[in-house]
């Protein structure tokens, strides 16, 4: 055992210096994590200085435009002809338009502005927490190793207390010292388990970045798609795209089937902590038989700390498995966001097909691509990082499941030390009083040897008159088969013997005689097997009481060798009783298997008797139609006779009309009778022509005679081969039953050493029981604790159904976290829409800014001469797009439309006026709610 556990310590460290190593390789990894989001809070604080810049860019455009709309108000329109105040009035309506959605894009960059600085509170929050679980993984470090050094400490003591202590007492505070141990590794596993917590609400926390980070991949696609319409990308660099594409989905498909094995890993060790609660519900029960035999000593205290220690560490069990479940949570919240990863690819690869179609009928941008790829390259330097980040995880899985393993071994060796305390104790309870009791029960089972050896003898004696008796049976059935043989052949040559004419009233009685003597004999075999069954059970019972005597002879000739032995030496007893109980194992099973071979035993033979059953209702069913048959053919050739009968009658009396006899004579006397009359009457009438025709008459009707002979003689040969296949049915019938009287009779042997077997075992078996009265007590406090069990369920029932509540509010949330995120994802896009929309009011302006200065130029022209007028109105109406065909109109009009456009201009200066303090507003109220949010 020492040894073991030095080899077991050794183990530990070892493990404990793998650990060693796999943490530093993690806080280096995390170290490369922590400079990889520091780089991107640098992007995207560069991103939000360039955000501000624009946005001072849009209000000194927008201050620009109002003074610029003011000084037109002020000073220009007296020296602007009519048809420029049109045209600068559509372009004023235009303008305020474009600077209406401007001002509500703007709004929602401002939105976005603030997401972003939010974003970035929980980057560095995340960097943070980050930072205190490296700290918390080198304490626990610096905790195992002091740890190991208190093991090694333990040991020594353990090894020199071992030489000094035998005692049950000294191992029962080893034991408790042990637990209190593992109740230290227990704490520290779950400290482990909530930095890993931790961790994983971190990385939680950098998926988000990413899908952040997905979103603004999208937006610069659209960006694309937008400036596809007037410039598109070369065709080798969006097979480029779709290269990194492809890489990407396969490193998705990577990270998903790590998730699956970390779910795996995850759940099987929830499988090694219900082993370890089930072992540690064994321990209590093993602690508690310790604590029934130790009644009678003075160690209750310790075993009631030690019962206080099992329940603290299967409450710390507990709340490892609640924090298991957490992980698992967590662990279907990335598998989600991952399947969210995927419909986002499956969009991007959409679109770079739609791009891929629009190749063909645009122009090459090479900055927007450069930008994409750097993009690219930046999401794969991501994407690699998180799947460095799994798979510290699952080093971290696979660090857990050596630690469970390890727990498991300890709780092993644990059992394996209370079993040596126990049969320690048992042996210095129960070994005087075995001694005393064998002592007594030797005398008695001498007797009992005694007793049983004449019994033997006189059951020996009735067995071999039985079998005796049972031959003289057998002899006795064999005559009469004899005799029934005789019988059948006697009547074969009796119905062979008689005439035609009586034959068949005789075939009728005889078979009726057969019918009656078959019952008969049927009733007789019937008796004999049934006094044949019961000489059989009586040997069995009888076999069975030698065997049972002879078993209990070899019994208490053992016994009074283990007592003897016992009684000379009490170590020996111990390991008798180990044996026996491997023999009471190695019993139950052979009782089983005999058991097992008996059920099928008997079915063979109830199969075998319904088999009987079938036969013999067959061979019933056989005679009936054979009777049938030969009753329907006595009865047709009866009434063929009778009328062959009348029927000669009949033509005898046509031929003879003057000869008459009574009707009520047999036939054979009628006919005689007849030939005598008719001889008379020929005597008399001879030598006329009469006779002559009755001579051939007579003729006729002896040849009738012999061919109703021949049918006779058919029906009889009819008859013999109908006796002869009733002959060969009885021969295939007896013969079955002499078969299944073989198969009846090994049967019944097996059935004889099968309940000499169960005799036996049924022996053994009470001796079990005796020892199952034992169990039955510890069965009742294994039943008191079993319903402490139930309410500590109840207990967690309900603590379930508290933690489902909390996944509801965590789904719920998850939703309102999705619908922030896709309203961020509108945001982007309508960011990207104004971008473009500034791009072009920009160029718009410009264009503006050239046409004013021509007007300026064309001002004085203007008003020299009326006919240069109309030229230069075409030609604005040409560059503009604005005034076509129009008509020269008169000096009083213009003067109206002149005034007119004074007013409007006036109306829409106020209006842009009311505008810009609105929106002034809306962005003041927009940052305190943000800023209050924040």
């Amino acid at each position: 055992r020492q040894s073991a556990e030095l080899n077991k310590l050794r183990q530990d460290y070892a493990r404990l210096m793998n650990e060693l190593g796999e943490k530093s390789s993690k806080l280096q990894q995390e170290e490369l994590q922590k400079k990889n989001a520091e780089q991107a809070v640098a992007q995207l604080k560069v991103q939000q200085q360039e955000a501000e810049r624009r946005w001072e860019e849009i209000q000194a455009y927008l201050r620009k435009r109002t003074a610029e709309h003011e000084a037109a108000q002020q000073g220009m329109y007296h020296r602007i002809p009519l048809y420029t105040l049109c045209y600068a009035q559509n372009k004023l309506v235009a303008k305020d338009n474009e600077i209406q959605s401007l001002h509500s894009k703007l709004t929602d960059t401002m939105v976005s502005k603030q997401q972003l600085e939010q974003r970035m509170l929980q980057l560095m929050e995340a960097e943070q927490k980050r930072a205190s679980a490296e700290d918390s993984m080198q304490m626990q470090v610096q905790e195992l190793i002091e740890q190991n050094d208190a093991l090694n400490a333990q040991l020594q003591k353990f090894h020199s207390q071992m030489a000094a202590q035998t005692s049950a007492s000294v191992l029962a505070e080893e034991l408790h010292k042990v637990i209190a141990e593992k109740d230290k590794q227990i704490k520290q596993m779950e400290d482990s388990l909530g930095s890993e917590h931790a961790n994983l609400t971190s990385k939680e926390e950098e998926l988000k970045v990413l899908q952040n980070m997905n979103l603004s991949l999208k937006s610069e696609v659209q960006k694309l798609q937008a400036l596809t319409n007037e410039q598109a990308a070369a065709a080798h660099e969006l097979e480029r795209m779709q290269k990194s594409i492809h890489i990407k989905d396969d490193k998705i498909r990577s990270l998903e089937d790590q998730l699956r094995e970390e779910v795996a890993q995850i759940t099987n060790t929830k499988e090694e902590f219900k082993v370890l609660k089930d072992q540690n519900t064994a321990l209590q029960a093993e602690v508690q038989e310790l604590q029934t035999l130790l009644s009678e000593q003075a160690n209750k205290d310790l075993l009631e700390q030690m019962e206080r220690s099992m329940r603290e560490r299967d409450d710390k069990i507990k709340t490892v498995e609640e924090l298991l479940e957490a992980g698992l949570i967590q662990v279907a919240n990335k598998e989600e966001e991952l399947k969210a990863l995927r419909v986002e690819n499956s969009s991007l690869r959409k679109e770079l097909q739609s791009l891929q179609i629009q190749q063909s009928e645009q122009v090459s941008f090479q900055s927007l691509v450069e930008e994409l790829q750097k993009v690219i390259h930046e999401k794969d330097g991501k994407i690699k990082s998180v799947e460095e980040l799994l798979q510290a995880e699952v080093l971290k899985v696979a660090s857990k499941e050596k630690t469970v393993q390890a727990l498991t071994q300890e709780i092993e060796a644990l059992k394996e030390e209370v079993g040596n305390s126990q049969l320690e104790m048992e042996k210095q309870v129960s070994i005087t009083s075995q001694v005393k009791e064998l002592q007594t029960l030797l005398k008695g089972k001498e007797k009992q040897v005694k007793t049983m050896e004449a019994l033997l003898e006189e059951k020996e004696k009735e067995i071999v008159k039985k079998g005796e008796w049972l031959q003289g049976q057998k002899d006795t059935i064999a005559q009469l088969n004899s005799k029934v043989q005789e019988l059948e052949q006697q009547n074969l040559q009796q119905l062979q013997q008689v005439p035609a004419a009586s034959q068949v009233q005789n075939l009728e009685s005889l078979l009726k005689e057969e019918e009656e003597q078959m019952k008969k004999l049927k009733a007789v075999v019937e008796e004999k097997e049934r006094e044949m069954a019961n000489q059989i059970k009586q040997l069995q019972e009888a076999q069975k009481e030698n065997e049972s005597f002879k078993v209990q002879i070899q019994e208490l000739k053992q016994e009074n060798l283990k007592q003897a032995s016992l009684a000379v030496q009490s170590e020996e007893l111990l390991q008798v009783v180990a044996g026996q109980e491997k023999e009471i194992a190695s019993l139950q099973s052979e009782l089983a298997s005999q058991r097992s071979a008996f059920e099928q035993q008997r079915k063979k033979n109830n199969d075998l008797r319904e088999k009987n059953w079938e036969a013999m209702e067959a061979l019933a069913s056989t005679e009936k139609l054979l009777q049938d048959k030969v009753n329907k053919t006595a009865k047709e050739k009866q009434q063929h006779l009778e009328a062959a009968e009348v029927e000669t009658r009949e033509l005898l009396q046509k031929l003879f009309p003057k000869v008459s006899l009574p009707s009520n004579m047999s036939h054979s006397e009628w006919i005689c009778g007849f030939e005598k009359m008719a001889k008379e009457y020929l005597k008399e009438a001879s030598g006329s022509e009469d006779v002559k025709a009755m001579e051939q008459k007579l003729k006729e009707a002896e040849e009738m005679h012999i061919l109703l002979q021949l049918e006779c003689e058919k029906y009889k040969s009819v008859l013999a081969e109908t006796e002869g296949i009733l002959q060969r049915l009885q021969r295939s019938v007896e013969e079955e039953e002499s078969k299944w009287k073989i198969k009846v009779e090994e049967s019944q042997k097996e059935l004889k050493q099968t309940r000499s077997s169960v005799v036996s075992l049924e022996h053994e078996l009470e001796r079990v029981k005796e020892e199952i009265k034992e169990v039955e007590t510890l069965k009742r406090e294994r039943e008191h604790l079993e319903s402490e069990l139930e309410k500590a369920e109840l207990e967690r029932s309900t603590y379930v159904s508290e933690v489902r509540e909390l996944k509801d509010l965590l789904t719920e949330l998850q939703k309102k976290l999705d619908d922030s995120y896709s309203e961020a994802v509108r945001q982007n896009e309508e960011l990207n829409l104004l971008k473009t929309q500034l791009n072009e009011t920009l160029s718009k302006l410009k264009v503006d800014q050239n046409e004013r200065q021509k007007v300026a130029g064309d001002l004085p022209k203007a008003q020299e001469s009326l006919a240069s007028l109309e030229r230069e109105i075409g030609k604005v109406v040409g560059d503009a797009n604005v005034i076509e065909n129009s008509d020269v109109c008169t000096e009083p009009e213009l003067t109206d439309k002149r005034l007119n456009v004074a007013v409007n201009l006036n109306q829409d200066v106020g209006h842009l006026k009311k505008l810009l303090v609105s929106v002034s507003q809306m962005l003041s109220k927009g940052r305190e709610h943000y800023q209050l949010v924040g």
